[in-house]
């Protein structure tokens, strides 16, 4: 059974309402407390982009669609993790043209964002971009899509 989209927020909101403790207007929310700067250190030296590692990016494969040439890419990624995506480039670009990234969120991967019936209409947004000139690279986050165990690409 199809639930639409207005259906699956009502059953989120459900849940979530279930879920979710009551708290009376006495009850403060917890307090937010920044992490120290020993924890920053840590966390950015751990996501810190290290220039010595080559992309090494190759292309496996083009083909043409209607609006764009999108091109099937491998590029390297953290621990020698290889990172699969699309490459979508306008069809007749003039000059430089502007990409936006486009990430799934949880459960999905690359190919959301060229199906129609995607959840969030990925196609649609996909095809707009493309058509005002922009490119779009959709990539497979780490355990999702073609990434979802060791691959090798």
């Amino acid at each position: 059974m199809k639930t639409g989209r207005v259906g699956l927020c009502l059953v989120l909101c459900a849940v979530c309402c279930i879920a979710w403790p009551a708290h009376s207007q006495e009850d403060s929310p917890p307090a937010r407390r920044p992490i120290g700067p020993e924890a920053f250190d840590v966390m950015r030296d751990f996501f810190a982009y290290d220039r010595d590692v080559p992309l090494e990016a190759q292309v496996l494969g083009q083909e043409e669609r209607p609006g764009c040439v999108r091109e099937k890419i491998v590029l390297r990624g953290i621990r020698d993790s290889r990172v699969p995506g699309y490459l979508a480039i306008p069809s007749a670009p003039t000059g430089r043209v502007p990409c936006v990234v486009l990430m799934h969120g949880i459960g999905g991967d690359k190919d959301d964002w060229w199906r129609e019936d995607s959840f969030h209409g990925g196609g649609t947004l996909t095809r707009r971009l493309l058509d005002e000139g922009i490119a779009v690279l959709t990539l497979d986050a780490e355990y999702h899509g073609e990434r979802g165990a060791r691959n090798g690409f």
